[in-house]
């Protein structure tokens, strides 16, 4: 199970802009943003994470919730370190759902059995009920192994099921693309298997 960066990483993504920004930096320096900056977006109090569904906007039935907290299951069996929220809101159309799991990832407080490395392993998947719109946020951790492009792979094969109405189908997508992409990358670093 992967605990550490298939390849060395000195990197991370702006989650306001997309750009690339230096590991650690406080500002991004394609568009000036800050974490502080969510702040006057979202606001100072998060909900807690609700692990693997977070339902704001009645968007799954309980039928729906538990196909996913099973595919869930399938892949914690198989990548244990990884935790996922999955997580639906109604917003405005022009909400910038990036910023707002990056929000979650850092304003919503740890839960009684979470740690802060639990936290950088956390991938948050933000779905705009109104809109249809999904984004991925992986916490540190979890970007080291999920990097934008397999999370955008993954992300696109949610919005057909979506629109087709199959809501748990979409979040099953998601997670065997992100199988396929772990598995791809364990195999191919095999120094890298250690547990956290």
């Amino acid at each position: 199970m992967p605990s550490r960066s298939p390849v060395a990483r000195d990197h991370t993504t702006c989650p306001a802009c997309g750009a690339l920004t230096v590991a650690g930096q406080a500002r991004c320096r394609a568009c000036g943003f800050t974490g502080g900056d969510t702040l006057g977006h979202f606001g100072t109090s998060a909900p807690a994470l609700l692990l693997p569904v977070m339902d704001a906007a009645g968007f799954w039935n309980e039928r729906q919730s538990r196909v996913i907290h099973r595919e869930v299951g399938k892949l914690s069996r198989r990548y244990p370190q990884f935790r996922w929220c999955f997580c639906a809101v109604n917003a405005p159309a022009d909400t910038r759902l990036s910023l707002l799991g990056f929000w979650l990832q850092n304003v919503s407080p740890l839960a009684a059995d979470e740690s802060p490395e639990d936290r950088q392993w956390t991938v948050i998947v933000v779905i705009n009920a109104q809109s249809g719109i999904v984004a991925a946020v992986p916490g540190y951790q979890a970007e080291q192994w999920l990097d934008d492009i397999a999370l955008d792979e993954a992300l696109g094969r949610m919005p057909a099921p979506l629109a087709a109405g199959r809501r748990s189908h979409a979040v099953a997508c998601f997670l065997r693309s992100v199988r396929s992409t772990l598995d791809q990358r364990w195999k191919n670093h095999p120094n890298e298997r250690r547990m956290p």
